[in-house]
């Protein structure tokens, strides 16, 4: 059948092996997820009005032309208080031996073995969210400030190849789909990331083998390289 009746119960590396087949059932989920996400949009662009302080218009000249700039303050102030309380005592996260882990070794050493192992854990836990992947600092320009403003604000933890260490990616929140059908990330089958890259870097890319690179000849740089930001500032 098409893309859309394609199921995750079934074996998709071989019903996706066709490439025509694996872009109708992208696409499929795609719009999907488009469709869900849309009545959230409008809301999402009143709460950035709200926080940039664009108040509405007034009708009626006898009306007040005062605004309270309330949702910024409010952003503004308990962002500091969040990083603060969430960072303040290191290390910022606990790592613990399951249950299921000490009672299959068994015993008080390899209870005690399994408890130092997990204090190593927290240590490069630790170092890497502070210094490898600077997790406080972008948690507080970018991605809770985000968080407090439309309710949600997806991140990704990735693998920078250059630098060859991790690296958190706060993503904005238009530029992310998710699985209509999950009730969070955690249980979702499926989601969509929007990048942006050049022309270039697209055609490295077909040249390495990664897209077809017919395809990529077809394609023409765009004079509009807005992002969801700018985007939403045209509409103010």
């Amino acid at each position: 059948g098409d893309g859309g009746s394609l199921r995750f119960e079934d074996d998709l590396a071989e019903a996706l092996a066709d490439n025509e087949k694996a872009r109708k059932w992208a696409r499929a989920r795609f719009e999907d997820m488009k469709q869900a996400r849309h009545p959230y949009e409008d809301q999402w662009e009143k709460f950035y009005k709200f926080y940039r302080s664009f108040p509405d218009p007034k009708n009626q000249s006898w009306k007040a032309q005062l605004f309270v700039p309330l949702t910024y303050r409010t952003v503004e102030t308990i962002l500091p208080r969040l990083v603060q309380g969430l960072f303040s005592i290191r290390p910022s996260f606990v790592a613990l031996p399951t249950p299921d882990m000490a009672i299959a070794m068994g015993g008080v050493e390899a209870a005690s073995a399994l408890a130092r192992k997990a204090h190593l854990v927290e240590q490069v836990l630790d170092e890497q969210l502070e210094n490898q992947i600077e997790f406080r600092k972008i948690a507080q320009t970018v991605w809770f400030r985000e968080a407090l403003i439309y309710g949600s604000a997806p991140g990704i933890i990735t693998w920078d190849v250059l630098l060859n260490k991790p690296r958190f990616q706060a993503i904005d929140i238009m530029d992310w789909w998710c699985d209509s059908q999950a009730e969070d990330v955690e249980k979702a089958q499926y989601a969509c990331h929007r990048v942006r890259i050049t022309v270039d870097e697209l055609r490295k890319r077909a040249k390495a083998g990664v897209y077809d690179a017919e395809a990529i000849k077809k394609v023409k740089p765009k004079t509009d390289e807005s992002t969801p930001v700018q985007e939403r500032l045209k509409e103010i």
